[in-house]
């Protein structure tokens, strides 16, 4: 195993071409435009059901909480149901994803093992084809970047529910750097463990987590045994994944070595068709007992043979914890929610929350529940107050604007778009897969900026080129031709009323901002519909005009001429990186 292990950390670590000249942004930092965080949080709501008026406004909140950006249809999707419909839906898990599949053969390289277009996640990962180490490296690392834009693709494509949303949530929970590991089925199989367990019971993620090989050989749990102890996983499954180190966090050194005990013996082998997988070996385990602190009531773990069983007993520990509850909550809060957490917000939201957490034996989706459905999610003060991570800004266009790949798209053209969003979200400040450290991403830990990181001037500076790159310019097809682009006239005819600048204004604004319009923001922006006019009807007409003639050039250019400044200038708002 040790043996395998070696192999994967020797594998060159060739980057891609187009990845070579990147620049990953510093996101610790830069200039933070006050804006973005409220003034002082007067907080007097609490987990109540809530039961004040249930319009777009709410619907469009609890969406973009929930999604990776929200369309028009989105919406409509949804306007007939209630607050506990819409919650039910958005709480259904997804089904399995197509996997992964070979998309980058092209004429400098073929893979000898797995045809274009067929999945490679059974593949034996070229150990056992006696392939020289050149090709070797060069398969890995494309299947790893094909795994990589898969990732993009299954966001992107993300059905109403917030399956996808939270397994992001658990990506930055237990975050691995897979760079490090480069193995394109280890990704896969790191991101399937926590889609599968998303919104179930939290100690069974934790396992799963725990003996994932992507963790194993991340946090060097594939070479703990009982005569040379690593305490790195013991370490963060405490500090990180379970625990936490907030004030009511007390565990020890010695709680730590304990939990390195427990866990010696699990390492990875290869099963009979080549594949990675995680096992125990008997003779690497520590059989001692180990002794827990006072913090942990002085929890003894008799020591055995079987390593799955002190692993479960561990895990159990920590998890029934009520610290680990007030943990998880306080990660689920400050994604979902907002990132500050006051003595208020402690009493009124968290303490209840880890209760209805420990009442319902440990289960997420629950919490999830009761959390989206308080009348503290929908409080006003938390609507419209969380800087989108980039993800959510990009995906944001991409779904508002309704973008898609073309029907007739070839296996590589959906390759190479995908690449280009994962290159999107590397230059705005965020690499999926590959959190900058195992405590993830500090716009979801760092106090007191949290979300205010993702703002910097590099990421403000490049956030603005994506945008106007992808909703203005358009994404090219393998011929030359653009074959993604936001088609603004179809968008503004699929709004209500769109001949009312009014109406399209607020639907516009509903859709791409997060927070309402002032008047003045509003007037601004009408300015620019009615090409500085003061009369609607100078829009009125020039859309009804359109629409009545949309074969004329000329009646075409006059509505483009307005609605492209028009969406420029909406997009490039502080408001539309709020959500």
């Amino acid at each position: 195993m040790t043996n395998i292990t070696r192999q994967l950390r020797q594998i060159e670590k060739k980057t891609p071409p187009f990845l070579r000249n990147v620049q990953r942004p510093d996101l610790t930092h830069g200039h933070i435009d006050p804006r973005f965080r409220p003034p002082a949080r007067q907080i007097t709501t609490g987990l109540n059901p809530y039961s004040g008026p249930w319009t777009d406004a709410e619907r469009f909140h609890l969406l973009k909480r929930c999604l990776f950006g929200v369309s028009i249809e989105d919406l409509r999707h949804f306007q007939s149901m209630n607050m506990e419909q819409m919650i039910d839906t958005l709480l259904q898990t997804n089904p399995n994803p197509t996997p992964p599949i070979n998309d980058y053969n092209d004429d400098d390289f073929k893979d000898p093992e797995i045809p274009y277009g067929q999945t490679w996640i059974n593949s034996n990962y070229g150990f056992i084809l006696n392939l020289p180490q050149n090709i070797q490296a060069e398969i890995f690392v494309r299947r790893f970047y094909s795994f990589k834009f898969w990732w993009i693709r299954q966001i992107l494509h993300s059905p109403r529910t917030i399956h996808e949303k939270l397994t992001f949530f658990w990506h930055n929970h237990f975050a691995v750097q897979l760079s490090n590991i480069l193995v394109g089925i280890l990704g896969y199989q790191y991101y399937m463990t926590l889609r599968n367990h998303a919104l179930g019971h939290f100690p069974t993620l934790v396992r799963a987590v725990t003996l994932d090989p992507a963790m194993l050989i991340y946090l060097n749990g594939a070479e703990n045994v009982k005569d040379q102890p690593d305490e790195n996983y013991a370490r963060e499954l405490q500090e990180l994944f379970t625990i936490g180190k907030g004030p009511d966090s007390g565990y020890t050194e010695h709680d730590v070595r304990q939990a390195a005990r427990i866990l010696t013996g699990w390492t990875l082998n290869l099963d009979n068709r080549g594949k990675i997988i995680s096992t125990f070996v008997p003779t690497n385990h520590d059989t001692g007992d180990k002794q827990f602190s006072a913090f942990y009531n002085h929890q003894r773990i008799a020591g055995q043979w079987d390593g799955a069983r002190e692993l479960d007993a561990l895990i159990e520990m920590l998890t029934t914890h009520p610290t680990s509850a007030r943990f998880l909550c306080r990660e689920l809060y400050r994604f979902f929610v907002f990132p500050v957490i006051t003595e208020e917000t402690e009493q009124l939201v968290i303490q209840p929350l880890a209760e209805l957490y420990r009442h319902e034996g440990y289960q997420i989706r629950p919490v999830l529940r009761a959390l989206l459905s308080s009348e503290h999610f929908f409080d006003p003060l938390n609507r419209g107050a969380m800087v989108k991570n980039p993800l959510e800004h990009l995906m944001s266009l991409w779904r508002g604007a309704n973008l898609a790949f073309p029907t007739d798209s070839t296996i590589a053209e959906r390759a190479a778009w995908s690449q280009l969003l994962y290159y999107g979200g590397i230059i705005t400040g965020l690499e999926i897969g590959d959190p900058p450290s195992v405590a993830g991403w500090p716009a979801y830990y760092l106090a007191p900026q949290y979300d205010l990181t993702w703002i910097t001037t590099s990421t403000v500076k490049n956030r603005t080129f994506v945008t106007d790159y992808l909703m203005f310019v358009g994404l090219e097809d393998s011929n030359g031709n653009t074959a993604i682009y936001a088609d603004w006239l179809a968008f503004t005819q699929s709004l209500t009323d769109a001949e009312d600048p009014n109406a399209l204004i607020q639907q516009a604004s509903q859709l791409f901002l997060g927070q309402p319009l002032t008047d003045d923001q509003h007037q601004s922006l009408k300015k620019i519909l009615l090409s500085g006019q003061k009369n609607d009807n100078y829009w009125t007409a020039a859309w009804l005009h359109y629409l009545q003639n949309p074969d004329d050039p000329a009646a075409r250019q006059i509505v483009l001429n307005r609605l492209i400044p028009f969406f420029r200038t909406l997009l490039h708002m502080a408001e539309a990186y709020l959500c």
